[in-house]
């Protein structure tokens, strides 16, 4: 494999079925670096990625892979694998926790999993990724509700609006907030201005205040204005400052649009 000898295919294919775990991934590992077709690329990804015996991290960069090709062959077994236990990431108290804690997270398959459905783009992983929601924490939770914001989910709308305002990780807020931003739905208006009076993450603050502006939420205008002054990060402010210029412009014209008629 490293030395590119495309003769060697039909010697690592056979050993990709090699009764040793270890063998069966190096062979699948020099059958990936000599190239090939599309199709024989996904298959030796998803030959490693449902090989159990594998390490945790070869399986979840096989995950990504197959994600980043958007394949959509790999569609159902992503979902299938979606539903494999997480493993269990450690709370990092000092250094060599955290770095221990993102070894873990590298290697933890559904999370990877639910990041290439994302990337895979199709609409039919949507139902999987919600029903992980129920009991998912951590990281994969995280990646759930991007997935579920690069898919555009309506269907998560209730969950996304559920963890704007509830959920103990900021960074699933701030994914919660996108996609509320992506639909545009109004019923949701109420928690995402709820979100940029209380959220204390000014990263949920930013997404929140960038919903309510592609939504043309003008009666959001005084919320705006009170949470201006007390904000201290400079993007968030830059967009407060946008909303609040694009809204009242907005509510100018309707209320000249109003006196016309």
């Amino acid at each position: 494999g490293g030395l590119g000898v495309v003769e060697s295919r039909p010697v690592l294919k056979r050993l990709s079925s090699d009764p040793a775990p270890s063998v069966r991934l190096a062979a699948c590992t020099a059958l990936l670096g000599l190239g090939g077709t599309d199709a024989d690329q996904t298959e030796i990804l998803i030959k490693i990625l449902t090989d159990g015996d594998q390490p945790g991290d070869a399986r979840a960069s096989a995950a990504d892979q197959l994600g980043m090709r958007k394949d959509s062959v790999a569609l159902q077994l992503l979902i299938a694998v979606l539903a494999e236990q997480a493993v269990e990431i450690p709370e990092p108290k000092n250094p060599a926790d955290y770095f221990a804690s993102r070894a873990a997270v590298r290697a933890d398959v559904p999370t990877a999993t639910a990041r290439a459905l994302g990337q895979l783009g199709d609409a039919e992983a949507i139902p999987a990724l919600l029903a992980r929601i129920e009991t998912a924490v951590g990281e994969l939770r995280v990646e759930l509700f991007s997935a579920l914001a690069k898919l555009k989910a309506h269907e998560a709308i209730p969950a996304a609006r559920a963890a704007l305002l509830d959920d103990d990780d900021q960074r699933v807020r701030r994914w919660a907030a996108v996609l509320l931003k992506e639909l545009k739905d109004p019923e949701t208006l109420p928690a995402l201005r709820r979100a940029l009076e209380e959220d204390p993450d000014p990263g949920v603050r930013l997404q929140a205040v960038l919903a309510l502006e592609a939504m043309h939420d003008c009666e959001a205008l005084p919320l705006i204005q009170a949470a201006l002054p007390k904000e201290e990060l400079k993007e968030v402010r830059a967009a407060m400052e946008q909303a609040l210029s694009s809204l009242s412009a907005a509510e100018t014209g309707e209320v000249g649009v109003s006196k016309a008629n």
